[in-house]
């Protein structure tokens, strides 16, 4: 595997910090990132985001599914609430989602798992019985979460944040990796 070149495709940050572990470990690297992240930014977005951001205190449960998702929610949280509201429970999908949040000053609750499905089967059924559930994400995300969560009885919204666009760099490489069979 010394010789080993690895394409990471992530988008930025996680494209450079996924670069910097792999060459951490002696290998080679190779940045082509295929998504940019980009904020929601046109007036009405930015107004319907405030507005869902404002009402955060009316939810039982704020559910994050990425760190882009945190990262950005993160930014509109400090702008409009200097104190996060007390009685909601805060949950990252995954370690890296909730560390994020931890490391803006948000409580996020830890949970087993790093999959949409892992999250329900922790969720007791029992308890998501009209409970308002507000699910940050970014704009056309998997709608399964807030499905199986409405078939528990949940009231659902969404917040999207930001939009998956291709990124544009073009770039000629050559791959090469032996792989044994």
């Amino acid at each position: 595997m010394q010789d080993c070149r690895i394409l990471i495709t992530r988008p930025e940050p996680e494209n450079t910090l996924t670069c910097e572990r792999v060459r951490a470990h002696g290998w080679t690297a190779v940045s082509l990132p295929m998504l940019d992240i980009a904020p929601l930014d046109n007036a009405d977005q930015q107004a319907l985001i405030r507005s869902q951001v404002f009402d955060i205190d009316t939810f039982d449960y704020v559910i994050f599914v990425s760190k882009n998702a945190a990262r950005i929610a993160c930014e509109w949280l400090d702008a409009c609430w200097p104190m996060l509201p007390i009685g909601v429970h805060w949950i990252g999908i995954g370690e890296g989602t909730t560390n994020t949040l931890r490391e803006e000053g948000v409580p996020a609750l830890s949970n087993p798992g790093h999959t949409t499905e892992a999250l329900l089967d922790w969720l007791k059924p029992a308890k998501m019985t009209n409970q308002k559930i507000l699910i940050v994400r970014g704009l056309g995300g998997r709608p399964e979460l807030g499905l199986k969560l409405e078939e528990r009885g949940a009231k659902v919204s969404y917040l999207s944040l930001y939009e998956r666009k291709n990124h544009t760099t073009t770039l000629k490489l050559s791959l090469c990796c032996p792989i044994s069979i």
